[in-house]
């Protein structure tokens, strides 16, 4: 008998008696419970702090009615937790010193709102390279391998303090393995702030290798939450693979052998952000090898003593490729192969409809035109097929008497001796230019960089898919340490307009070596050449610090047809994406015309640096994301509690700083002039640290900013009517 027989046929009964569809029964937390089982989402920012008001509250009565587990979206990362600056003296200070540094506001309505009291709670994430503060993106990497391994206990300690016996599980590091295989072996992941816990040097906790730094992560949280179960999460790790460059034969090998090494590693948190094309077939069919797949790593991890969570789960369709009812196959078939394994008791879905799911946000490769992830969708958190799936393959496990997960593992809280190689990789650590561009226009690329030696910087103009014709190339002799250089390309008359068709390759190799001697690379794609009656948004520039409650201006450039609209949101420059306000107005059509957009920054507005954006679009009258001719963002602005920065319209002076980032004197190349400079230096939360005066004639000034702790700051300078600004970092 076919194993789903008699569920078909139980569902078939109910078809023919007339009895509500399974949206319309017990919410899915109701199924779940006798069979033992959690079923889980997760809790946006605007949601958490709002949760009567948020979506008008069906946000929240979709999430207390149908799951019985629950996750922040974005609120426990490092970059909503830790300060905004860097503490001074940070490595002299004791964990009850930088507890009291952290935000922990949005942890504690998480973890007390009676609400949500009866749910598994679970946290994401202690340790990981992406949002990250940028003070701590700037300084980790020239920490010592003892200062990033004292870092990490002293914040894992803390955050057990905060969070006492209220975490069900914890994320303890978050996407530690590399997405490249070079020569064919798989490696942990490169150029994150902790990249320095792989120098080899000596430490307190054994050599300064990843296996060790993972390891010891793992018995200091569970030193600080020793109720809680411990997990490594990861995406693109759960199809089966015995290769060697494989990213599940590399997490599989690595993490039973840190187990076995004294870590005390749980399970492991399979993202499982899916392809709907990958699972099911044109006629909607599923694919049982992708599905039988995932279970062969299950069965692995389970026979080392390891519980897996599905920790992210989404199943998108990308360019309409599939129909939306094939998802109720998709989530049927893997969800009830999951939940049946003995090492799984848990689902978590990323996303509680898709309009807001961070698929549906993307605006970038691989997620640009993929939508449809998630199980509701609609103003009223509507059930899609998604939903009758997974409801489904609840009804079709066996009831339990219990959760029956795996024993806590103890650990072994030992100084780290579990191998691995001590060494530091040369990296490409981010790469901006123009998102439009003109033949034969001169433009600047900035790239900023670790060299371990004396190493060249390639930047290429090139088509950003096959045959990635190569436009132009410059090359950079760089010395050893962290720096940024600004490239100047010349884009030739010849080039052919393209949309979204070009990109910046940008990668770091050894003195005149080539791409295939590269040590790493990273590509800013989707650059558009400009032909002749080009539509697209050109410019979008707004101030990079903004206070709450403070309208500010964002100038617009642009080309533009008939009957079309300019859309800009200030919203979080990362998944989610979440928008905070919205500005759209009808557009004159032409080339190179401009509008200013004045956006209100809400009073509610999270004060977090670096994590926001404004995000410009042209579309159609009335369109969206989807509609959008071309767009435009401008990234890492900052909201602070007040400042006293003009964030009014600067220009008219242009000034160059360096070195920037910088550890005492910053040197200013400025233009001549007849009149003097005032200068100031500006904390990130608006206080004046520094000012002065450079007198009229001077070109070339220096300042002495030694005394000044590490951290983001800005250089504002005002000649006459005429001001200037740069963004600095100290370190």
């Amino acid at each position: 008998m076919h194993p789903y027989f008699t569920r078909y046929n139980f569902l078939l009964l109910f078809c023919f008696f007339g009895v509500l569809p399974l949206a319309g029964q017990n919410g899915l937390r109701d199924l779940a419970s006798p069979k033992k089982v959690y079923i889980g989402n997760i809790i946006s920012i605007g949601h958490l702090n709002n949760p009567s008001t948020f979506r008008n509250g069906e946000a929240e009565a979709n999430l207390t009615g149908e799951y019985n587990a629950i996750v922040l979206e974005n609120s426990m990362k490092m970059s909503f937790v830790l300060p905004q600056n860097e503490p001074a003296n940070i490595h002299d200070l004791t964990v009850a010193e930088l507890e009291a540094t952290l935000q922990t506001n949005a942890i504690e309505i998480f973890l007390s709102r009676p609400e949500w009291s009866d749910m598994r709670k679970r946290g994401h994430a202690m340790i990981w390279f992406n949002q990250a503060p940028g003070w701590l993106n700037a300084a980790g990497p020239a920490w010592t391998g003892q200062q990033v391994f004292d870092f990490s206990r002293k914040y894992i300690m803390a955050l057990g303090q905060v969070c006492g016996d209220r975490v069900d599980e914890w994320d303890v590091i978050n996407e530690a393995i590399s997405d490249q295989s070079p020569g064919g072996q798989r490696e942990w992941r490169g150029g994150t702030w902790y990249r320095r816990a792989n120098d080899g040097s000596m430490t307190d906790w054994g050599e300064a290798t990843y296996e060790n730094y993972i390891k010891m992560l793992f018995v200091w949280a569970r030193e600080a939450q020793p109720q809680s179960r411990l997990y490594y999460n990861d995406y693109s790790i759960e199809n089966f693979n015995t290769s060697s460059a494989s990213k599940n034969r590399f997490m599989r090998d690595k993490f039973k052998a840190l187990k076995d090494c004294g870590a005390p590693v749980d399970g492991i948190g399979f993202q499982s952000h899916f392809v709907l094309s990958d699972m099911v077939n044109s006629a909607g069919a599923i694919n049982l090898g992708f599905i039988n797949s995932v279970k062969a790593s299950m069965e692995d991890l389970d026979a080392a003593g390891l519980d897996v969570v599905i920790s992210e789960l989404d199943i998108r369709i990308c360019n309409n490729r599939r129909d939306e009812a094939f998802q109720e196959t998709a989530f049927r078939e893997f969800s009830e192969m999951a939940l049946s394994q003995p090492n799984c008791r848990e689902l978590l879905v990323w996303g509680l409809r898709d309009e807001d799911s961070w698929i549906t946000q993307s605006n970038t490769p691989p997620f640009d035109g993929c939508q449809d992830a998630v199980l509701s969708e609609g103003a009223d958190y509507a059930p899609k097929p998604a939903y009758d799936g997974l409801a489904t393959a609840l009804m079709g496990l066996p009831d339990r008497e219990e959760y029956a997960f795996n024993e806590l593992i103890p650990g072994n809280g030992a100084p780290a001796d579990c191998g691995g190689s001590g060494s530091l990789d040369p990296s490409i650590t981010s790469v901006n230019g123009p998102v439009n561009i003109s033949p034969g226009e001169q433009i600047t690329v900035s790239v900023s960089y670790f060299a371990t030696d004396d190493q060249d910087v390639f930047v290429t103009f090139q088509l950003d898919s096959d045959p990635f014709t190569v436009y132009t190339e410059v090359v950079t002799d760089v010395t050893e340490g962290n720096g940024t250089i600004d490239v100047v390309l010349n884009i030739p008359e010849s080039t052919p307009p393209g949309n979204a068709s070009y990109q910046y390759q940008t990668f770091i190799t050894p003195n005149g070596g080539s791409y295939n001697t590269r040590f790493s690379d990273l590509a800013q794609t989707d650059v558009t050449v400009l032909g002749a009656g080009s539509q697209a948004v050109l410019s979008s520039l707004g101030p990079e610090v903004v206070n709450r409650g403070d309208t500010v201006t964002v100038d617009v450039t642009y080309s533009a047809g008939e009957n079309q609209e300019i859309v800009v949101w200030f919203q979080l420059d990362e998944a989610p994406y979440t928008t905070f306000q919205e500005f759209r107005q009808e557009v004159v059509a032409g080339e190179d015309q401009q509008l200013s957009a004045k956006l209100f920054i809400p009073a509610d507005v999270p004060v977090i640096e670096d994590a926001y954006q404004y995000q410009t679009i042209l579309v159609p009258i009335g369109g969206g994301w989807e509609q959008r001719i071309s767009n435009i963002d401008q990234r890492d602005i900052d909201v602070i509690l007040g400042t006293s920065v003009d964030n009014g319209t600067f220009g008219g002076l242009s000034l160059s700083a360096f070195p920037n980032p910088t550890s005492g004197l910053l040197n200013l190349e400025l233009p001549a002039g007849s009149l003097r400079t005032n200068y100031e230096v500006y904390s990130s939360i608006g206080r004046t640290v520094q000012s002065g005066i450079i007198q009229k004639g001077i070109v070339r000034a220096s300042l002495d900013l030694g005394s000044l702790p590490a951290g983001v700051y800005m250089l504002h300078l005002q000649r006459g009517a005429a001001m200037g600004r740069i963004r600095l970092v100290k370190e």
